[in-house]
């Protein structure tokens, strides 16, 4: 849950969606749902790189003032830790480490910081990334990784995903989706 100020409360756990909607510590993060609310973003890993039974690996991910979810496979993880550091195994973290990294002298995340940084990824990406410190998320893609999206214009909502079914799902409607350009 994001929420104007920089508010930022998380819950991750290394167990299924399924099992996580019955735990205290997730409903009391949706308690913080409210009218300065911004976003409120859900992720299930797959896993591929690092293991999801040590959570710092799981979604969502922060580095310094950056969170955000990844989907799809990173394949020069290794060299990107090896430039930019990150304490979590998992692909994605590098994806944080890489933005924060062109962050410098109090800059915030910008459009610019992105384009600039995804060039260094190599593999697929779906990303949705937030800066703490602004009320701004960025969603970005490259042609490996799906990112759909639906809206309600007139309610001022968007909802993003990686298929047009799992937006539909969670929404419990059928829905209208397009797909968000590389």
């Amino acid at each position: 849950v994001f929420n104007e100020g920089g508010e930022c409360f998380s819950y991750r756990a290394p167990m299924q969606a399924s099992t996580l909607d019955t735990l205290s510590e997730y409903w009391a993060v949706l308690d913080r749902i409210g009218p300065t609310t911004i976003a409120v973003v859900g992720h299930t890993r797959a896993a591929t790189t690092g293991s999801p039974s040590v959570n710092s690996n799981n979604h969502p991910l922060k580095d310094g003032p950056l969170v955000g979810v990844h989907n799809g496979m990173i394949y020069n993880h290794r060299s990107l830790r090896a430039k930019y550091g990150t304490e979590a195994e998992v692909d994605s973290a590098v994806i944080l480490s890489l933005l924060n990294s062109r962050m410098v002298d109090g800059d915030y995340l910008n459009e610019s910081h992105l384009v600039h940084s995804l060039k260094e990824l190599e593999g697929s990406f779906a990303i949705a990334v937030a800066d703490a410190r602004t009320n701004n998320i960025f969603l970005a893609r490259n042609a490996g990784s799906p990112l759909v999206m639906a809206s309600n214009s007139r309610k001022g909502l968007l909802w993003f995903g990686s298929t047009q079914a799992i937006i539909a799902s969670g929404l419990g409607r059928p829905v209208s989706v397009s797909t968000l350009p590389v």
